[in-house]
């Protein structure tokens, strides 16, 4: 009987101060691991339409205004780059439940290093943790080493095009400038022929207009005869 009174004044002993500190530790630390997991989900659908639109938006652009597949040179790269924005994007993708499975861990970590006061627990790493140390950098690279690809078929692409651009002025210049040769010296050809001399004026008639006839003088009047008379 006694030694179930012990064993239940030792169940029912209040909690040292040590004990408290670190219960209050504790629950300060899961309460922040809790705010990361939640803003890890949050963004879990707003990265997944954000890398999916950005890319391939980005590349329809290019192909569609700038550089057209049927005349594009070195579609290597823009394949490439369209390989690892998907390795990326997948990368990005699975770094967040892993992310929320390092959470729990570092949870289940803190609860044996503060409650159960297991030293070998302090800032504890685990698998999923490991895994993210490296998982996010990798992202990354690959991620810039895509904008490196696409960046360079657009370079190259463009630079073609514009040296293609020049070249077809350069033509266009040296055929306007040769028919307009051509057209101006048929047009002084023409105007030699047309205004080669100003003709003479014309000479007066040397011969004189005849005189006109003077009138004749009237018939004289007969005389008056016996009969009349």
């Amino acid at each position: 009987m006694s030694e179930d009174t012990n064993d239940s004044g030792q169940q029912h002993d209040p909690p040292d101060d040590e004990t408290l500190r670190r219960r209050t530790l504790f629950d300060a630390y899961w309460t922040e691991q809790q705010t990361r997991e939640r803003a890890n989900r949050d963004k879990y659908d707003n990265t997944i339409l954000a890398y999916s639109t950005g890319a391939l938006g980005l590349s329809i652009t290019f192909i569609k205004d700038l550089v057209p597949l049927a005349t594009a040179h070195a579609l290597w790269t823009i394949k490439t780059s369209w390989v690892l924005f998907a390795v990326s994007l997948l990368l990005m993708l699975a770094s967040f439940p892993i992310a929320g499975e390092a959470n729990r861990q570092s949870v289940n970590f803190a609860h044996e290093y503060f409650i159960n006061r297991k030293d070998d627990y302090y800032n504890k790493d685990g698998l999923a943790g490991k895994v993210l140390k490296w998982l996010n950098p990798l992202a990354g690279m690959v991620f810039f080493a895509a904008c490196g690809f696409t960046i360079a078929f657009v370079w190259i692409n463009v630079h073609d095009k514009t040296e293609g651009t020049v070249m077809a002025g350069e033509k266009e210049s040296a055929t306007s400038s040769r028919q307009s040769l051509v057209t101006e010296g048929i047009g002084s050809a023409a105007m030699q022929v047309v205004h080669k001399g100003t003709p003479s004026a014309a000479m007066p008639a040397a011969s004189t207009a005849a005189p006109a006839p003077a009138a004749p003088a009237p018939a004289p009047a007969p005389a008056p005869t016996q009969s009349s008379k």
